[in-house]
């Protein structure tokens, strides 16, 4: 009787389970190295890793403090199992004419598949 019960259950629950078959997210990691501060501007240099098996459209990245500067053109793709790494000539540049506060979000904008947050806490500090 269980054996029968659990073919129907699975016979049942096969056609949803196939359904979701690659229907969740990338996985998408962000490991930052540095964020330097001055008074006016950070600069963060940072590794973003898709683990994912499809790849990723970064749309933008923004701040709720200031321009972002980029030296490369949106939309940046980021293939699957792959890393982007924003340093040395790539790194974000967050620029402000008054004052950068000593904690600030960046938001990765991946276009449809959602945007996320990432908290950016300086290393060092110029004046």
């Amino acid at each position: 009787m269980y054996k029968l019960i659990f073919s129907a259950f699975i016979l049942f629950m096969s056609p949803m389970l196939i359904a979701h078959l690659g229907t969740h997210g990338s996985d998408i990691s962000i490991k930052i190295l540095s964020a330097k501060f001055t008074n006016k501007s950070a600069t963060i240099s940072l590794i973003l890793s898709n683990k994912g098996m499809e790849s990723v459209l970064i749309e933008s990245i923004h701040s709720n403090v200031g321009e972002v500067d980029f030296a490369l053109n949106y939309p940046l793709e980021i293939a699957s199992t792959n890393q982007f790494k924003f340093t040395k000539t790539l790194n974000l540049i967050v620029k402000n004419t008054q004052n950068i506060p000593q904690i600030f979000t960046l938001i990765f904008d991946f276009g449809e598949a959602g945007s996320g947050p990432v908290t950016i806490i300086p290393t060092s500090f110029q004046e």
